[in-house]
């Protein structure tokens, strides 16, 4: 049996951005947080400090989880991530089509897809039978680094 392939979606997304700018925001917030907090309440000044600390330990947290986890072709299977938000396993054999979209084509889309994409390159794939989710959907979409090796290596599969 061949090993699986992955195919990374978040190592270079919005989430690295915000996770790389999460200290800025922090201490913005302590100055307001000095500039409306009256000095002597020093519990609440801590409280504020431990919800940016906790906030940014989630963040790191979610990020790495979405670089530790791509998308792979597992055999027949292929396993679709958002981090450790959410995640679909999809046969390869129920997938009809994969292939590269754009916002505009997104609005446009008849029924919303199950969404496992961050932004930048998506790709949409279009199943036989649907994949369940919040609610079962026939079309999957997920973000991609490279959605052209995605497609083709969905394509060399059916």
């Amino acid at each position: 049996m061949a090993p699986a392939r992955s195919f990374p979606y978040a190592t270079e997304g919005p989430v690295r951005m915000a996770l790389l700018s999460y200290p800025l925001l922090v201490v913005g917030d302590q100055a307001v947080a000095w500039a409306l907090i009256p000095s002597g309440w020093v519990v609440l000044h801590a409280a504020v400090a431990a919800l940016g600390v906790a906030g940014f330990l989630w963040l790191l947290s979610l990020y790495r989880s979405m670089v530790g986890r791509p998308h792979s072709i597992d055999g027949a299977m292929l396993h679709l991530h958002r981090g450790n938000l959410r995640s679909a396993v999809v046969k390869l054999d129920d997938v009809m089509e994969a292939a590269r979209v754009d916002a505009e084509a997104i609005a446009r889309l008849p029924e919303a897809p199950l969404r496992l994409d961050l932004g930048g390159e998506r790709v949409l794939l279009t199943l036989r039978e649907p994949v369940a989710g919040r609610r079962a959907s026939r079309t999957v979409l997920v973000s991609a680094e490279d959605p052209g090796a995605l497609c083709a290596a969905v394509a060399r599969h059916r």
